[in-house]
Order: C-alpha cells, then sequence, then structure tokens
C-alpha cells in the first residue's frame, strides 16, 4: 500500500510504503548499495545520494519513510561515534551499549568490533534479539581469526 509520508496528499508529497516490509527491503537492499562507501560527515551528499538512488520525485519507488530512517540512522551512528571518541580521548573506557527491545539487527555487533570500542553491552541471554547481537560478536571473532583479540578486563582501569 502506498500512502503520503504526512498529513499532507498533494502532489508533491513524499510517499510512505506500508506494505509489510518493502521499506525494511529497500533500505537492505537498493538504499544500501547507494550509500555504502559514503562519508557519514556529509549529510547532504548522502541525501541526493537516495534522491538519485529512488529516481522518483515523490520518493515513490522506495518510499520516504526508507529514505528518512536512513538518515536518521546516518545521524545517530555519526553523533554515537563523535561522542565514542570524544570518550576514548579523555582516558575513558568506551562501551557500545544496545537499546532494549530492539530488533535483532546486528549492526551494532559491527559497530562495537569495528569501532574497538573495548565493552559491549547488549542484555542478557534470555532474549532472541540479545542472543543474535552475541552470536554475530562470535561470527566476526571467527571471521577475523587471530587477528581478533579479546582484551577483557584490560580495559577496565583498576
Amino acid at each position: 500500500m502506498r500512502l503520503p509520508g504526512g498529513g499532507a496528499t498533494g502532489s508533491g508529497e513524499a510517499v510512505g510504503l506500508r506494505d509489510g516490509g518493502k521499506a525494511v527491503g529497500a533500505v537492505r537492499g537498493a538504499l544500501r548499495r547507494c550509500l555504502i562507501g559514503m562519508d557519514a560527515d556529509n549529510k547532504a551528499a548522502a541525501d541526493h545520494a537516495k534522491i538519485e538512488c529512488d529516481g522518483i520525485a515523490n520518493n515513490g519507488r522506495l518510499g520516504g519513510d526508507a529514505l528518512m530512517a536512513t538518515s536518521m540512522a546516518v545521524f545517530r551512528i555519526t553523533e554515537a561515534k563523535a561522542a565514542l571518541d570524544a570518550a576514548d580521548a579523555a582516558g575513558f573506557g568506551t562501551i557500545v551499549s544496545a537499546r532494549s527491545g530492539e530488533s535483532e539487527d546486528l549492526t551494532i555487533a559491527h559497530l562495537a568490533v569495528g569501532w574497538d570500542s573495548g565493552q559491549f553491552k547488549v542484555g542478557s541471554f534470555s532474549r532472541l534479539e540479545h542472543m543474535a547481537k552475541w552470536d554475530e560478536c562470535l561470527r566476526i571473532e571467527e571471521t577475523l581469526a587471530t587477528r581478533a583479540v579479546l582484551v577483557g578486563r584490560g580495559t577496565l582501569p583498576f
């Protein structure tokens, strides 16, 4: 189903895709391919690339909701990385922490490893979305093999 993205229904209104996951598919597929390798700090270039990727004036192919979601995600990830870098520069230990009740999206596991965060917090093993993230960390470790270093308590100052 295609619905206007907001309360307006004019011809210039961005289209939102509410059809059982097409917007998610757009983010994981076409939008991912358009954005991979781009500088996350250059939001204007990323927004332009997303519009070009959609190719339709009202975002009707990929959906305005998918385009907005990727903008929000890039902003949040960029801000989180800046905070982690500032804490690290000030001599603090750093933790990448997932919110409870999230989906099984595994991106945060890759961020924690890629950012060399020192610690990773996703919650107890009692919830499937938590286990999925821990399992992804194990897969990352297997892929990195001897290049992966678990420092454990070595990251703590005491």
